[in-house]
């Protein structure tokens, strides 16, 4: 009896972070790149953005969430080709979440990165003479 009460808030505690939390982090992650996106086209030159910083983030974040696919494992063999919304909402509450995440980020990173470099392009062509910055 006394692992029942454990039992029951375990399951609570997952319920509340598969069902509030994760999916709030994941749009909270898809939301930040829009607003990004917004910032670098709103800036007329945006030299404080690192485009090697970007470009390392989108590459990292990208071979990681690869890595793991293989690193997190779930048990696909006991499902034997039964797949519908329950198993996915399973999957991602257990360890889906984790990969989705990262592979948002670096998706994002490498929008971001795209997004820049082409405006710095254009920008580069509209730059000349006394607006064009001093250090940099």
């Amino acid at each position: 009896m006394p692992s029942e009460p454990r039992k029951w808030w375990s399951a609570m505690y997952f319920i509340l972070h598969m069902m509030l939390l994760w999916p709030v982090i994941t749009f909270l992650g898809c939301f930040s790149i829009y607003r990004q996106a917004q910032e670098i086209r709103a800036v007329s030159f945006p030299k404080s953005l690192s485009l090697q910083g970007r470009a390392v983030q989108a590459i990292v974040f990208t071979l990681v969430s690869v890595a793991w696919i293989w690193c997190l494992p779930f048990p696909y063999e006991d499902l034997k080709g039964h797949m519908n919304w329950n198993t996915f909402t399973i999957w991602y509450g257990s360890i889906g979440w984790v990969k989705v995440n990262r592979f948002i980020f670096a998706i994002g990173q490498a929008i971001l990165l795209a997004l820049a470099l082409r405006r710095r392009s254009s920008d580069s062509i509209q730059r000349e003479g006394e607006t064009e910055p001093l250090i940099g």
